[in-house]
């Protein structure tokens, strides 16, 4: 895949969870006060802050898991593209015939 192409792809990717997540984020927090919205998204980063320390965050908790999808699972997204495309390239110059 090119590099034009790949950016397309990453683009179209990178919206569609900025949507999903977006929705998600909505529709946990309907009917939540401007304080209790707040006080939930601070205790959600702080659950997350804790896989610096290698605690587990509180992924039950609605909130935490999209927090956690939307920072990290782009970048699983791109580490196991780029080891398949790796092992492509690999296989390729690697090729006899």
């Amino acid at each position: 895949m090119n590099e034009r192409d790949k950016r397309t792809v990453v683009g179209i990717v990178e919206q569609i969870v900025l949507q999903v997540a977006e929705t998600e984020f909505y529709r946990l927090t309907e009917g939540l006060s401007s304080n209790q919205r707040l006080d939930w998204v601070s205790d959600a980063r702080r659950s997350l802050e804790g896989l610096r320390f290698l605690r587990s965050p509180d992924y039950a908790d609605p909130l935490v898991a999209l927090f956690y999808a939307v920072q990290y699972q782009l970048a699983h997204i791109n580490i196991a593209f780029s080891i398949v495309e790796h092992i492509r390239s690999t296989r390729e110059a690697n090729r006899i015939f």
